[in-house]
Protein backbone atom coordinates (compact mmCIF):
# COMPACT_ATOMS: atom_id res chain seq x y z
CA UNK A 1 0.00 0.00 0.00
CA UNK A 2 1.08 3.57 -0.60
CA UNK A 3 -0.17 6.77 0.91
CA UNK A 4 -0.95 9.85 -1.11
CA UNK A 5 1.84 12.41 -0.66
CA UNK A 6 0.92 15.72 0.97
CA UNK A 7 -0.57 18.49 -1.12
CA UNK A 8 2.70 20.43 -1.31
CA UNK A 9 4.40 17.47 -3.00
CA UNK A 10 1.52 16.84 -5.39
CA UNK A 11 1.51 20.45 -6.52
CA UNK A 12 5.30 20.45 -6.53
CA UNK A 13 5.38 17.46 -8.88
CA UNK A 14 3.34 19.34 -11.49
CA UNK A 15 5.59 22.38 -11.16
CA UNK A 16 8.63 20.13 -11.63
CA UNK A 17 6.99 18.82 -14.79
CA UNK A 18 6.43 22.41 -15.93
CA UNK A 19 10.10 23.19 -15.36
CA UNK A 20 11.22 20.11 -17.28
CA UNK A 21 8.87 20.96 -20.15
CA UNK A 22 9.98 24.60 -20.35
CA UNK A 23 13.65 23.55 -20.30
CA UNK A 24 12.98 21.05 -23.10
CA UNK A 25 11.24 23.69 -25.21
CA UNK A 26 14.16 26.06 -24.64
CA UNK A 27 16.65 23.36 -25.62
CA UNK A 28 14.86 22.52 -28.86
CA UNK A 29 14.40 26.21 -29.69
CA UNK A 30 18.07 26.98 -28.94
CA UNK A 31 19.28 24.27 -31.29
CA UNK A 32 16.89 25.48 -34.00
CA UNK A 33 18.26 28.99 -33.50
CA UNK A 34 21.84 27.79 -33.94
CA UNK A 35 20.85 26.02 -37.15
CA UNK A 36 18.63 28.65 -38.78
CA UNK A 37 20.20 31.91 -37.55
CA UNK A 38 23.50 31.19 -35.83
CA UNK A 39 24.68 34.11 -33.70
CA UNK A 40 23.78 33.85 -30.05
CA UNK A 41 24.80 35.01 -26.63
CA UNK A 42 24.08 33.72 -23.15
CA UNK A 43 21.13 36.12 -23.08
CA UNK A 44 19.53 35.02 -26.36
CA UNK A 45 15.87 34.24 -25.60
CA UNK A 46 15.92 30.48 -26.42
CA UNK A 47 18.96 30.12 -24.16
CA UNK A 48 17.23 31.95 -21.33
CA UNK A 49 14.12 29.77 -21.69
CA UNK A 50 16.28 26.72 -20.89
CA UNK A 51 17.48 28.34 -17.69
CA UNK A 52 13.94 29.47 -16.88
CA UNK A 53 12.88 25.81 -16.81
CA UNK A 54 15.78 25.02 -14.50
CA UNK A 55 14.84 27.94 -12.25
CA UNK A 56 11.23 26.72 -12.02
CA UNK A 57 12.41 23.29 -10.90
CA UNK A 58 14.90 24.78 -8.45
CA UNK A 59 12.54 27.23 -6.76
CA UNK A 60 9.83 24.57 -6.58
CA UNK A 61 12.20 22.12 -4.92
CA UNK A 62 13.40 24.74 -2.45
CA UNK A 63 9.82 25.66 -1.51
CA UNK A 64 8.83 22.02 -0.97
CA UNK A 65 11.93 21.36 1.14
CA UNK A 66 11.24 24.40 3.34
CA UNK A 67 7.57 23.48 3.72
CA UNK A 68 8.48 19.88 4.55
CA UNK A 69 11.02 21.00 7.12
CA UNK A 70 8.31 23.01 8.83
CA UNK A 71 5.62 20.33 8.60
CA UNK A 72 4.91 17.43 10.93
CA UNK A 73 4.26 14.80 8.18
CA UNK A 74 7.84 14.40 7.02
CA UNK A 75 8.83 10.87 8.06
CA UNK A 76 9.90 9.79 4.58
CA UNK A 77 12.05 12.87 3.93
CA UNK A 78 15.84 12.96 4.03
CA UNK A 79 17.71 15.07 6.55
CA UNK A 80 20.02 17.59 4.86
CA UNK A 81 22.72 19.47 6.79
CA UNK A 82 21.01 18.32 10.03
CA UNK A 83 18.41 21.04 9.56
CA UNK A 84 16.33 20.56 6.44
CA UNK A 85 13.98 17.69 5.57
CA UNK A 86 13.76 17.00 1.84
CA UNK A 87 11.56 14.49 -0.03
CA UNK A 88 13.85 12.52 -2.34
CA UNK A 89 12.35 13.72 -5.69
CA UNK A 90 12.75 17.36 -4.71
CA UNK A 91 16.23 16.79 -3.30
CA UNK A 92 17.28 15.36 -6.68
CA UNK A 93 15.61 18.07 -8.77
CA UNK A 94 16.76 20.83 -6.44
CA UNK A 95 20.36 19.63 -6.53
CA UNK A 96 20.27 19.36 -10.32
CA UNK A 97 18.81 22.86 -10.64
CA UNK A 98 21.27 24.41 -8.17
CA UNK A 99 24.30 22.88 -9.88
CA UNK A 100 22.90 23.71 -13.31
CA UNK A 101 22.28 27.35 -12.42
CA UNK A 102 25.72 27.68 -10.81
CA UNK A 103 27.27 26.14 -13.88
CA UNK A 104 25.43 28.81 -15.85
CA UNK A 105 28.25 31.13 -14.75
CA UNK A 106 30.67 28.90 -16.65
CA UNK A 107 28.23 28.90 -19.56
CA UNK A 108 28.22 32.72 -19.51
CA UNK A 109 32.03 32.71 -19.51
CA UNK A 110 32.08 30.23 -22.41
CA UNK A 111 29.78 32.40 -24.51
CA UNK A 112 31.77 35.53 -23.62
CA UNK A 113 35.09 33.99 -24.66
CA UNK A 114 34.07 31.75 -27.59
CA UNK A 115 30.70 33.20 -28.67
CA UNK A 116 29.09 30.14 -30.21
CA UNK A 117 28.25 27.02 -28.25
CA UNK A 118 27.15 24.64 -30.97
CA UNK A 119 28.46 21.22 -30.00
CA UNK A 120 26.83 18.80 -27.54
CA UNK A 121 30.27 18.05 -26.09
CA UNK A 122 31.11 21.60 -24.97
CA UNK A 123 31.55 21.75 -21.15
CA UNK A 124 28.35 23.78 -20.55
CA UNK A 125 26.26 21.39 -22.64
CA UNK A 126 27.76 18.29 -21.01
CA UNK A 127 27.01 19.72 -17.56
CA UNK A 128 23.45 20.60 -18.58
CA UNK A 129 22.90 17.10 -19.96
CA UNK A 130 24.22 15.40 -16.83
CA UNK A 131 22.02 17.52 -14.59
CA UNK A 132 19.04 16.57 -16.76
CA UNK A 133 19.57 12.96 -15.69
CA UNK A 134 19.05 13.91 -12.05
CA UNK A 135 16.06 16.05 -13.00
CA UNK A 136 14.49 13.15 -14.93
CA UNK A 137 14.89 10.77 -12.00
CA UNK A 138 13.49 13.35 -9.61
CA UNK A 139 10.39 14.30 -11.59
CA UNK A 140 9.54 10.68 -12.38
CA UNK A 141 9.90 9.71 -8.70
CA UNK A 142 7.61 12.58 -7.75
CA UNK A 143 4.85 11.10 -9.92
CA UNK A 144 5.60 7.50 -8.89
CA UNK A 145 4.69 8.63 -5.39
CA UNK A 146 1.32 9.74 -6.80
CA UNK A 147 0.62 6.53 -8.70
CA UNK A 148 -2.57 5.73 -6.80
CA UNK A 149 -4.36 8.52 -8.67
CA UNK A 150 -5.13 8.72 -12.38
CA UNK A 151 -3.55 12.16 -12.49
CA UNK A 152 -0.34 10.78 -11.00
CA UNK A 153 -0.15 8.03 -13.61
CA UNK A 154 -0.81 10.52 -16.38
CA UNK A 155 1.81 12.85 -14.91
CA UNK A 156 4.41 10.08 -15.01
CA UNK A 157 3.67 9.39 -18.68
CA UNK A 158 3.90 13.13 -19.39
CA UNK A 159 7.19 13.38 -17.47
CA UNK A 160 8.66 10.57 -19.57
CA UNK A 161 7.67 12.38 -22.77
CA UNK A 162 8.92 15.76 -21.53
CA UNK A 163 12.29 14.31 -20.48
CA UNK A 164 13.00 12.83 -23.89
CA UNK A 165 14.46 16.02 -25.41
CA UNK A 166 17.21 16.48 -22.83
CA UNK A 167 18.09 12.78 -22.74
CA UNK A 168 18.29 12.59 -26.54
CA UNK A 169 20.59 15.62 -26.43
CA UNK A 170 22.78 13.73 -23.97
CA UNK A 171 22.83 10.78 -26.38
CA UNK A 172 24.35 13.04 -29.06
CA UNK A 173 27.59 12.93 -27.06
CA UNK A 174 27.91 9.14 -27.38
CA UNK A 175 31.37 8.29 -28.77
CA UNK A 176 31.45 6.56 -32.17
CA UNK A 177 31.60 2.78 -32.36
CA UNK A 178 32.81 0.75 -35.37
CA UNK A 179 30.12 -0.73 -37.59
CA UNK A 180 27.11 0.73 -35.77
CA UNK A 181 25.56 4.14 -35.24
CA UNK A 182 26.26 4.70 -31.56
CA UNK A 183 23.92 7.71 -31.27
CA UNK A 184 20.98 5.68 -32.59
CA UNK A 185 21.76 2.91 -30.11
CA UNK A 186 22.05 5.42 -27.26
CA UNK A 187 18.67 6.96 -28.13
CA UNK A 188 17.19 3.46 -28.43
CA UNK A 189 18.45 2.66 -24.94
CA UNK A 190 16.97 5.90 -23.56
CA UNK A 191 13.55 5.28 -25.14
CA UNK A 192 13.27 1.65 -24.02
CA UNK A 193 14.60 2.41 -20.53
CA UNK A 194 11.97 5.13 -19.98
CA UNK A 195 9.17 2.82 -21.13
CA UNK A 196 10.37 -0.10 -19.00
CA UNK A 197 10.92 2.11 -15.94
CA UNK A 198 7.31 3.26 -16.17
CA UNK A 199 6.19 -0.36 -16.43
CA UNK A 200 8.31 -1.36 -13.44
CA UNK A 201 6.97 1.49 -11.33
CA UNK A 202 3.27 1.24 -12.18
CA UNK A 203 2.78 -2.39 -13.30
CA UNK A 204 -0.04 -1.10 -15.49
CA UNK A 205 -0.28 -1.72 -19.26
CA UNK A 206 -2.66 1.24 -19.59
CA UNK A 207 -0.16 3.57 -17.95
CA UNK A 208 2.61 2.37 -20.28
CA UNK A 209 0.34 2.82 -23.30
CA UNK A 210 -0.35 6.37 -22.10
CA UNK A 211 3.29 7.20 -22.93
CA UNK A 212 2.37 6.93 -26.61
CA UNK A 213 -0.26 9.67 -26.30
CA UNK A 214 1.82 12.05 -24.19
CA UNK A 215 4.86 11.53 -26.39
CA UNK A 216 2.91 12.37 -29.55
CA UNK A 217 1.52 15.50 -27.87
CA UNK A 218 4.99 16.67 -26.83
CA UNK A 219 6.40 15.82 -30.25
CA UNK A 220 3.73 17.90 -31.98
CA UNK A 221 4.52 20.88 -29.74
CA UNK A 222 8.27 20.60 -30.27
CA UNK A 223 7.85 19.94 -34.00
CA UNK A 224 5.76 23.01 -34.79
CA UNK A 225 6.97 25.57 -32.24
CA UNK A 226 10.72 26.14 -32.84
CA UNK A 227 10.73 27.14 -36.53
CA UNK A 228 8.13 29.95 -36.46
CA UNK A 229 9.42 31.09 -33.05
CA UNK A 230 12.95 31.30 -34.45
CA UNK A 231 11.80 33.28 -37.48
CA UNK A 232 9.75 35.75 -35.44
CA UNK A 233 12.49 36.27 -32.87
CA UNK A 234 15.14 36.74 -35.58
CA UNK A 235 12.99 39.33 -37.32
CA UNK A 236 12.49 41.20 -34.02
CA UNK A 237 16.28 41.49 -33.73
CA UNK A 238 16.74 42.50 -37.35
CA UNK A 239 18.40 39.21 -38.25
CA UNK A 240 17.69 36.99 -41.23
CA UNK A 241 17.61 33.24 -41.66
CA UNK A 242 20.43 31.38 -43.32
CA UNK A 243 20.12 30.58 -47.03
CA UNK A 244 20.19 26.81 -46.51
CA UNK A 245 17.36 26.61 -43.95
CA UNK A 246 15.46 23.40 -44.74
CA UNK A 247 12.20 24.13 -42.94
CA UNK A 248 12.62 20.99 -40.82
CA UNK A 249 12.84 21.08 -37.00
CA UNK A 250 16.47 20.21 -36.39
CA UNK A 251 16.19 18.39 -33.07
CA UNK A 252 12.68 16.85 -33.07
CA UNK A 253 13.42 14.99 -36.30
CA UNK A 254 16.13 13.09 -34.41
CA UNK A 255 13.75 11.98 -31.66
CA UNK A 256 12.76 8.28 -31.64
CA UNK A 257 9.79 8.38 -34.04
CA UNK A 258 8.85 4.78 -33.23
CA UNK A 259 8.71 5.34 -29.47
CA UNK A 260 4.87 5.46 -29.38
CA UNK A 261 4.72 2.14 -31.24
CA UNK A 262 7.34 0.69 -28.88
CA UNK A 263 5.31 1.85 -25.86
CA UNK A 264 2.09 0.33 -27.20
CA UNK A 265 3.88 -2.93 -28.00
CA UNK A 266 5.42 -3.02 -24.53
CA UNK A 267 2.03 -2.37 -22.94
CA UNK A 268 0.35 -5.12 -24.96
CA UNK A 269 3.18 -7.52 -24.10
CA UNK A 270 2.84 -6.84 -20.37
CA UNK A 271 -0.90 -7.42 -20.60
CA UNK A 272 -0.47 -10.84 -22.19
CA UNK A 273 2.48 -11.76 -19.95
CA UNK A 274 0.37 -11.13 -16.84
CA UNK A 275 -2.58 -13.10 -18.20
CA UNK A 276 -0.35 -16.07 -19.02
CA UNK A 277 1.71 -15.78 -15.84
CA UNK A 278 4.99 -15.48 -17.74
CA UNK A 279 8.22 -14.87 -15.86
CA UNK A 280 8.99 -11.12 -15.62
CA UNK A 281 12.64 -11.76 -16.43
CA UNK A 282 11.80 -13.49 -19.70
CA UNK A 283 8.96 -11.21 -20.73
CA UNK A 284 10.77 -7.93 -19.97
CA UNK A 285 13.90 -8.99 -21.85
CA UNK A 286 11.80 -10.11 -24.82
CA UNK A 287 9.69 -6.97 -24.86
CA UNK A 288 12.82 -4.85 -24.56
CA UNK A 289 14.36 -6.57 -27.56
CA UNK A 290 11.20 -5.98 -29.61
CA UNK A 291 10.95 -2.35 -28.50
CA UNK A 292 14.64 -1.78 -29.23
CA UNK A 293 14.20 -3.20 -32.72
CA UNK A 294 11.23 -0.92 -33.39
CA UNK A 295 13.01 2.22 -32.20
CA UNK A 296 16.14 1.41 -34.23
CA UNK A 297 14.03 0.63 -37.31
CA UNK A 298 12.47 4.07 -37.00
CA UNK A 299 15.83 5.62 -37.86
CA UNK A 300 15.95 3.63 -41.08
CA UNK A 301 12.44 4.75 -42.01
CA UNK A 302 13.42 8.38 -41.30
CA UNK A 303 17.16 8.40 -42.14
CA UNK A 304 18.28 11.50 -40.25
CA UNK A 305 21.47 9.64 -39.37
CA UNK A 306 23.57 7.66 -41.81
CA UNK A 307 22.22 4.08 -41.67
CA UNK A 308 24.54 1.39 -40.35
CA UNK A 309 23.01 -2.06 -40.97
CA UNK A 310 24.65 -3.61 -37.90
CA UNK A 311 22.71 -1.12 -35.80
CA UNK A 312 19.62 -3.25 -36.39
CA UNK A 313 21.49 -6.28 -35.08
CA UNK A 314 22.58 -4.43 -31.95
CA UNK A 315 19.18 -2.78 -31.41
CA UNK A 316 17.46 -5.82 -29.84
CA UNK A 317 20.42 -6.44 -27.51
CA UNK A 318 20.54 -2.80 -26.39
CA UNK A 319 16.75 -2.79 -26.01
CA UNK A 320 16.71 -5.95 -23.87
CA UNK A 321 19.45 -4.62 -21.58
CA UNK A 322 17.81 -1.18 -21.30
CA UNK A 323 14.42 -2.77 -20.54
CA UNK A 324 15.83 -4.88 -17.73
CA UNK A 325 17.67 -1.92 -16.21
CA UNK A 326 14.57 0.27 -16.61
CA UNK A 327 12.32 -2.36 -15.00
CA UNK A 328 14.68 -2.63 -12.02
CA UNK A 329 14.91 1.14 -11.65
CA UNK A 330 11.12 1.47 -11.83
CA UNK A 331 10.70 -1.31 -9.27
CA UNK A 332 13.25 0.39 -7.03
CA UNK A 333 11.31 3.66 -7.26
CA UNK A 334 8.11 1.79 -6.51
CA UNK A 335 9.63 0.17 -3.42
CA UNK A 336 11.14 3.45 -2.23
CA UNK A 337 7.73 5.12 -2.24
CA UNK A 338 5.78 2.42 -0.43
CA UNK A 339 3.81 3.51 2.60
CA UNK A 340 6.02 3.54 5.65
CA UNK A 341 9.27 3.31 3.73
CA UNK A 342 12.09 5.66 4.73
CA UNK A 343 14.26 6.95 1.92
Amino acid sequence: MISEPPRRERLGAWLLLLGTTVAGIGLVWDIQWHSDVGPDTFFTLPHLVMYLGTAISGTTSLAVVLLTTRAADRASAITVLRVFRAPLPFLLCGTAAAVGLLYGLADLWWHTVYGFDVTPTSPPHVAMSLMSLFDTVGVTLAFIMMRRSASGRFGLAAAVAASTASLVFLAYSTPPLPGVHSVVLAITAVAVLLIAATAGALRSPKAVAMIAATYVAVQVLLWFFPMPATKLYAESLGLGLRDYVTGVPVMPITFPMAMPLAALTFAAGIHFAVRRNWSPKTSILTLGAVAGTLVALGYFAVPVFEPEPLTLVAGPVVGALAAWIGWQLGSLGRAATQEGSHV
